[in-house]
Parts: structure tokens; sequence; C-alpha cells
């Protein structure tokens, strides 16, 4: 499940740059925030989830997952997940500290890892609240999108972008993590599947709008004249 998981994100990730090549070109980086290629995969993962009220097998898929884990695996002894989250967010820190090059320096971290945190909860707030009054959403004892999830995605995308093209076979490396979260919440039964779903389109989403407010304000920065 959690191989499949990261497999999906890896090959969807190389669908989307190629499906998007010429949207991306007719768009410059100094009027968007961010580019819409990035925003491919985590929407259709938001999409999924948010479409549960409405595709009755999205529904039907939930409930046969979540009973054939309850019957093949009742006592799950794996409850790591709630620091596990912050693993991927917090090996940033801990590369700074050892003196590994990435894009940003630990400043700009905190700055991106604060902004992804307040998107990814503030949505996700917003989101839970709306869920909890549609009656398709099917929430009993679980909670629309996946917090632990959001979380653990969102701190991946953010690990992705500060080792991409300096440590090519790193990059991933914080997905392979929060696979594992992922996976954790199902096998608990925590969650549903389109809410993990959710959880993760929601925390990938939250750090590619950081980093497009981060660009944008860097540019306007540097464009703004001397005093």
């Amino acid at each position: 499940m959690i191989l499949g998981l990261n497999l999906f994100l890896l090959e969807a990730n190389i669908m989307a740059q190629d499906t998007t090549m010429v949207l991306q070109r007719t768009q410059s980086d100094s009027c968007a925030p961010f580019r819409l290629r990035e925003t491919i995969i985590p929407v259709s993962l938001l999409a999924y989830g948010s479409a549960k009220p409405i595709m009755p097998a999205i529904r039907r898929l939930d409930m046969d997952l979540r009973n054939s884990i309850s019957k093949r695996h009742p006592d799950v002894g794996f409850n790591a997940d709630d620091w596990l989250q912050w693993a991927p967010s917090t090996s940033i820190y801990a590369l700074d500290a050892a003196g590994v090059r990435l894009k940003h320096r630990f400043r700009e971290h905190l700055l991106l890892d604060a902004g992804s945190i307040l998107i990814t909860g503030g949505a996700g707030f917003v989101m839970r609240k709306v869920s909890e009054r549609i009656d398709g959403f099917g929430i009993v004892d679980t909670q629309f999108p996946s917090g632990h999830t959001a979380n653990a995605f969102r701190g991946a995308e953010l690990l992705r972008r500060e080792m991409s093209g300096r440590h090519p076979w790193l990059q991933w490396s914080g997905y392979l993590v929060a696979g594992l979260v992922a996976g954790s919440r199902l096998m608990r039964n925590e969650h549903h599947l389109s809410e993990v779903v959710a959880g993760a389109g929601l925390g990938i989403l939250s750090t590619s709008i950081t980093y497009g407010l981060h660009q944008r304000f860097r540019k306007s920065k540097r464009s703004m004249p001397d005093r």
C-alpha cells in the first residue's frame, strides 16, 4: 500500500510535467504565484476526496477497504505517526545543522515551514467544518481530510523542493515517510482512504502555494528601487 502510494506520486508527477508543458509556456513566473504543473497532482488528490458525497464508488471503496483492514488487522500496534508526521520537515533543520547545502537557508526554511503549516492548518480546519455538515462524507469517527497525512506530505514536499537538483536520490525520501504515515492512518482505522488522499493533496498544495508566494515576494523586493 505504501509503495503503491509513492509510485503513484512519482508516476503522476512525470505525467503532469508532460501533459502541462504547453500550458506552462503560456504563463510567466512573474505573473503566476506557482507553476500550473505543480498544482495538477495535489488538486487531483483533493478533488478525489472531495467528490465522495457525489461518487458512490468512492464511498464503497472507503468502506470496503476499512472493513477489510478491520478484519485482517484488528490490532495494529504501530502508533508512531503522531511524531513521524514531522520527520520530513524537521529533517531540513537537521541538514542545515549538518552544513548540507540546500536551495534556501535556515531563516527562509523557518518562513517556508511556518507558512505551509498555516495554510495547511487553516484550509484543513475549514474543510473539516464544511464536511461535517455534508452527509455524503460518511464521517462518524474520522475527519476529512487527514491532518497527519496533510502535515507529512507538506513536509515531504518541502524536503523535495529543497533537495531538488542537489540531492536527486534523496529528494523523495520525505515521501516515503509520508506514505508510511498515510498507511498507518489507514491500518489503524483512523481515516478512510478518501480522507488520506485528500490530506496528501492538501499538504502538497499548501507547500506549492507557500513557495510561490515566497518567490513572488523575493521578486517584488528585488524590483523595488533603492532609496
